[in-house]
C-alpha cells in the first residue's frame, strides 16, 4: 500500500510518498541546502553516471539551481523531485537518491526517473518506487498512459522496468536509435509503455 501526502490545499502533486520501505519527499529548502546536493552530486562516480543523462556537479551554485528548479516545479505542478530515504536504516549519506514525476498533462501520459547511489542497487528500491509512480500516475492522478524508458545497455534498469511495467500489464516497446546525447555522446533509448486500461498490478 502505498500514502501519498500533500501539505498545502494548492498542491497538486503530493510532497511526500510513502512506500513499503521508503519515504519520498519533494526536495525543497527545507530538507535540502545546496552544500548538502553539491557535496553528493560532486563526487558521483563513472560508474553510477554512465546511462543517466545526469552530470556531477562542478560548484555549489549548480547545487543551488538543482534545488530552485525542483521547487519551480513542484509549485506550478509540471512535475516533483524527491529525495528517497529508507526509514530506521543508518547510512552515511543524507538520502540514498533522487526520484522525479515527469507528467505530460496535455497527453495525459506520466514517467519518473531515478538516481541511486551505488551501494543502494540490486535492493529493488527501483522497482519499488516504480510501482509506487504508476500508482500514483494511474490511482491518484488519472493518467491514461505510463512510459518508461532507460539506455538499453543498463541491465539494472532493464530488468527494473520489466518488473514494474511489463510485470504490471505493460509492454516493452522497442529501441529509438541515437535518440538522447548521454556523455556528450548520442546513444539509444529503449521504450516500454502501459496503459490504464491494462494496469493490472502484480
Amino acid at each position: 500500500m502505498v500514502e501519498f501526502t500533500y501539505d498545502s490545499t494548492e498542491d497538486i502533486i503530493p510532497s511526500k510518498i510513502i512506500t513499503e520501505r521508503m519515504v519520498l519527499e519533494a526536495i525543497n529548502y527545507d530538507n535540502c541546502n545546496p552544500r548538502d546536493i553539491y557535496d553528493l552530486y560532486s563526487s558521483v562516480s563513472e560508474e553510477e553516471s554512465q546511462y543517466v543523462t545526469f552530470n556531477s556537479y562542478d560548484s555549489r551554485i549548480e547545487a543551488k539551481e538543482f534545488i530552485d528548479h525542483a521547487v519551480e516545479r513542484f509549485n506550478d505542478g509540471s512535475g516533483a523531485n524527491y529525495m528517497i530515504n529508507i526509514p530506521g536504516e543508518q547510512y552515511e549519506k543524507p538520502f540514498i537518491g533522487t526520484a522525479s514525476f515527469d507528467p505530460d498533462w496535455e497527453k495525459s501520459i506520466a514517467e519518473s526517473g531515478v538516481f541511486l547511489f551505488k551501494q543502494f542497487w540490486g535492493n529493488g528500491y527501483s522497482t519499488e518506487r516504480g510501482e509506487a509512480m504508476i500508482e500514483l500516475a494511474f490511482n491518484e492522478m488519472d493518467f491514461d498512459y505510463w512510459i518508461s524508458k532507460c539506455d538499453p545497455r543498463n541491465k539494472g534498469s532493464v530488468g527494473a522496468i520489466e518488473n514494474y511495467v511489463v510485470d504490471n500489464g505493460g509492454e516493452r516497446v522497442g529501441v529509438l536509435p541515437i535518440w538522447v546525447v548521454l556523455n556528450d555522446e548520442y546513444t539509444d533509448i529503449l521504450y516500454f509503455k502501459l496503459a490504464r486500461e491494462d494496469y493490472e498490478p502484480n
